[in-house]
């Protein structure tokens, strides 16, 4: 597989650590990780719930028109 480097690029500008944003990246473009449920997010990352909702919750924030990505 191969990371998407400007997705992963996204993810640590919106202050998601490396590890996590290399993992979530890994064949996968900026439109498929902002649809990633926090279950899915756990999964790939190895993060307990509560990480996992904070993280997801932090992406649908960046993933809204308008919600800081420079969209809308």
């Amino acid at each position: 597989m191969v990371v998407k480097s400007a997705t992963k690029k996204k993810l640590m500008d919106m202050g998601v650590p490396e590890e996590y944003a290399h993992q979530l990246a890994d064949d996968r473009k900026w439109d498929d990780v902002k649809q990633l449920t926090a279950g899915e997010i756990a999964q790939i990352c190895g993060l307990a719930s509560d990480e996992a909702n904070a993280l997801h919750n932090r992406l649908a924030v960046f993933g809204k028109p308008g919600g800081g990505d420079g969209a809308g």
